[in-house]
């Protein structure tokens, strides 16, 4: 119930990136991890990004893989047993 917040579904991100690829891969188990931005901030695309919207809230430690080759938002779809709705378009087109 945690994790669907009562609405019988979970959010995913799906990593495009070698260093993230790698931890999941290695870890051999799911990562829950929040966003890289505070909510309401603009996304990051660098490591530096992410310290100056946490450091002073926080000990933040970052695994810094290199910038972001792009810095849109990322795309929030539901999927159901009938349908794919597009609640924020992002990096992933239709």
């Amino acid at each position: 119930m945690i994790l669907t917040a009562q609405t019988g579904f979970i959010g995913i991100r799906i990593p495009n990136h070698p260093v993230a690829l790698a931890l999941l891969q290695e870890s051999g188990l799911p990562i829950a991890a929040p966003s890289a931005n505070k909510f309401g901030h603009v996304s990051p695309t660098k490591a530096e990004h992410v310290y100056h919207d946490f450091h002073k809230d926080s000990e933040v430690l970052i695994i810094d893989g290199g910038s972001c080759s792009f810095g849109i938002e990322s795309t929030v779809a539901k999927i159901t047993d009938h349908e794919l709705i597009i609640y924020r378009k992002g990096g992933i087109s239709l």
